[in-house]
């Protein structure tokens, strides 16, 4: 089986998580508000943007490596399924 994991790590800020990341996960895909950061100075007026350019980063990463045949979609739509 082809397993698949996503570690999300969350912390104060200082805290560690980027020292962690480079330290164990040097070969996977990252998101990280620190990488927004890295093409511009720091401005906490965009921590939403750089939490939303992550978020983003993470979904598409998601979207690649999955294999979307085992997608389940879900709808709210009623079906007339007994179950």
């Amino acid at each position: 089986m082809n397993e698949r994991q996503m570690i999300a790590l969350r912390g104060l800020p200082g805290s560690g998580k980027s020292r962690w990341v480079t330290r164990y996960e040097h070969e996977q895909h990252v998101c990280s508000a620190d990488l927004f950061f890295e093409k511009r100075d720091f401005d906490p007026a965009l921590l939403g943007e750089a939490h939303s350019a992550c978020f983003r980063s993470a979904l598409e990463e998601c979207k690649r490596v999955y294999d979307r045949t085992r997608w389940i979609h879900l709808s709210r739509r009623p079906t007339r399924s007994p179950w």
